[in-house]
């Protein structure tokens, strides 16, 4: 699994912890099962737990317990995730109930979207992390008003004002805004490609509904709702 700056990635089933194996995989799942996700955020790292609906409004997510650490407190965030089985009577998870976000901001104006998530291939769960934006924030200094601006999430075709609302409120407040470049340039997100990917690495793409790891030898189904199957 990829490492996430500053957070600590677990897996807890019926209230053990997991281990997962290096390329994130758990093992089988059944929908007896009670499995959390939980991210637990360093002291001073500005990660913060948010969650999105469907209409991609935004909230930050509840900081169940601060936790201690040798830096002090820092934030606890936990995702249920339900496991369910398709009408082939193969356990899966869904993507609207499968996964964890987390904003991790820097006081550069650097922001990244990450996604902790419990996927399955034919019955078999893996965990997995991944950064599905790369992005940066500037202080505009305009002539109406100073402020926070995120050009790929203030333009076309990624326009997500709910998200900008909410970097604007975290840079402003908990991050500072002393070290943002002044400005509105900014460096569009790489494209990921199977063939960058490191061994024992997949990343998680969505096509035609469907979840899909991309491994670098190309993709292959993943389940995402009952009674789907692989591609």
């Amino acid at each position: 699994m990829e490492h996430i700056p500053g957070v600590v990635v677990a897996l807890f089933v019926n209230g053990e912890r997991v281990q997962p194996e290096n390329d994130g995989f758990v093992g089988g799942l059944n929908p007896t099962d009670t499995a959390i996700i939980e991210a637990k955020i360093r002291n001073g790292s500005n990660g913060f737990g948010i969650d999105v609906d469907g209409k991609k409004n935004v909230v930050l997510k509840k900081d169940l317990l601060p936790f201690e650490d040798p830096d002090g407190s820092g934030r606890l965030y936990q995702q249920k995730v339900p496991i369910k089985v398709s009408l082939k009577n193969i356990a899966h998870t869904e993507y609207t109930s499968n996964h964890l976000r987390v904003l991790k901001l820097y006081g550069d104006g650097r922001t990244e979207l990450w996604e902790i998530a419990l996927v399955s291939q034919g019955g078999l769960f893996f965990l997995t992390t991944q950064r599905t934006y790369a992005v940066c924030c500037y202080y505009h200094n305009g002539k109406s008003a100073n402020w926070v601006v995120c050009p790929y999430f203030d333009t076309p075709p990624h326009e997500w004002p709910q998200l900008v609302a909410v970097l604007k409120q975290l840079f402003a407040g908990e991050v500072g805004i002393g070290n943002l470049t002044r400005g509105a340039r900014y460096q569009p997100e790489p494209e990921f490609f199977s063939h960058d990917l490191d061994s024992n690495t997949a990343q998680v793409i969505y096509e035609s509904g469907l979840e899909s790891l991309l491994f670098p030898v190309g993709p292959s189904g993943v389940w995402k709702k009952s009674g789907w199957g692989e591609q």
